[in-house]
């Protein structure tokens, strides 16, 4: 009785001298107490979400065991059947794992003992100040996401931050210069501004990294940044192709490569890929474009089952013409006119574009928070057509490929080897 009273009442004062006493008289109840020394730190029952197992309705109970080398007995029951047993069953596997795999196990200190412990040291110290905020960063997203925007300085994904916010949520917004970023979105508190390049790998590990300091996980993934390089392949360099590919197509793969450990590890998230009807349907003047959009619409599909067992989806979202800044300056280039015969054809589509830069149909901010709302869905669609004119191509182009598979269904239904 009095080793469990002690445990649940470590700095009782009365208590603690009565121990004292009785080791200092008694060899005996020294030596029994040293070897039986059992803590409860806490008990209770608690809902929060573990940056690892992701959400948790647990009844616990600490043990700490300094008599069998300073280990720690972590007590836990679930509901059976709930998720949070299913995350119980991820955490115990974990613990099964080989101990060279673990940190070392400190004893903590004995509030019995009489012996003061020696000063912690200002690292240590500084140490442990950094782990109880990352801890009470965790501990506040219990009721809000936590959105990762690339692109976040202009156009669409400036929209996308601002209605994250503007839903509760809490947003690392980046981008190329994050200044530009901060004034474009506006100052929150829940608002994290990072510098990213897409196209570069460390950039991406880095921003994701600075993204789980800040708030301890990530749970939508936007991947918005992109650009534009117009024109007629023979007029389109090498390089500019290239650079196409980089950014709208490789971009996305990057960050989704240094975000999907986190969200494995959560067992959660949510992968959005901002396309375009460009990735549904190719035209002249954008085989770049269309190129890097077809791309990453295949490898955004595919991955959805690939990371489906995880709890994590996948989500393309296929935008028509959106009143963003995509057709100026900044965000379009074209190719030199260098080819008479695609002359007249380059200079009427530069021109009917430049003319409808400003006067696009959608609304981005309304786009915005169609986003927020699909991903907060319990399912979210595979595919989203943004916008009536996006509709319309997604049913143009579900009819061409029916026609196309009745043009020739009798010949392409004869390749088979004989007797398959």
């Amino acid at each position: 009785m009095l080793r469990s009273e002690a445990g649940r009442n470590p700095h009782d004062r009365a208590l603690n001298e009565l121990v004292g006493e009785l080791t200092t008289r008694s060899g005996l109840f020294a030596a029994l107490w040293a070897g039986h020394d059992v803590r409860i730190h806490t008990t209770g029952t608690k809902r929060f979400r573990h940056p690892i197992a992701g959400d948790l309705s647990l009844q616990y109970e600490t043990l700490d065991l300094p008599g069998d080398e300073g280990q720690t007995l972590f007590a836990f029951t679930a509901e059976p059947g709930s998720a949070s047993e299913n995350a119980l069953a991820f955490l115990a596997s974990w613990a099964a794992s080989p101990p060279e795999t673990h940190p070392p196990a400190v004893p903590p200190a004995n509030p019995m003992s009489r012996t003061r412990a020696p000063p912690l040291s200002r690292e240590h110290t500084t140490r442990q100040r950094r782990r109880h905020q990352m801890t009470e960063n965790k501990e506040n997203m219990t009721e809000k996401k936590v959105w990762f925007i690339t692109g976040a300085g202009r156009g669409m994904g400036t929209d996308i931050a601002k209605a994250a916010l503007a839903a509760g949520h809490a947003v690392v917004a980046t981008g190329r210069n994050p200044e530009k970023v901060t004034l474009a979105v506006g100052g929150n508190k829940d608002l994290l501004t990072v510098k990213l390049d897409v196209t570069d790998p460390a950039d991406a590990a880095a921003a994701v990294q600075a993204a789980v300091d800040r708030f301890g996980r990530i749970d939508v993934l936007v991947n918005n940044a992109g650009n534009f390089y117009a024109g007629f392949f023979e007029e389109i360099t090498p390089e500019d192709f290239r650079r196409q590919i980089e950014t709208t197509m490789f971009g996305p793969m990057n960050v989704t490569r240094a975000a999907l450990p986190i969200m494995r590890a959560q067992r959660s998230g949510l992968v959005v890929t901002i396309s375009s009807t460009a990735g549904i349907a190719g035209g002249e003047f954008l085989t770049a474009y269309a190129a890097s959009k077809f791309g990453v619409e295949g490898w955004a599909e595919s991955l959805a089952p690939e990371i489906a067992p995880y709890g994590i989806r996948s989500m393309i979202v296929e935008p028509g013409f959106f009143r963003t800044e995509l057709l100026t300056p900044e965000s379009t280039s074209y190719a030199e006119s260098t080819i008479d015969d695609y002359a007249e054809r380059t200079e009427q589509t530069v021109a009917a574009w430049q003319g409808m830069d400003g006067l696009q149909g959608g609304d981005p901010a309304k786009l915005a928070d169609a986003l927020i709302r699909l991903a907060e869905s319990d399912e979210p669609p595979l595919r989203f057509a943004a916008g009536a004119d996006a509709v319309g191509t997604f049913e143009t182009r579900a009819r061409a490929l029916q026609d196309q598979a009745n043009a020739h269904r009798e010949l392409s239904s004869s390749l088979a080897h004989a007797g398959a």
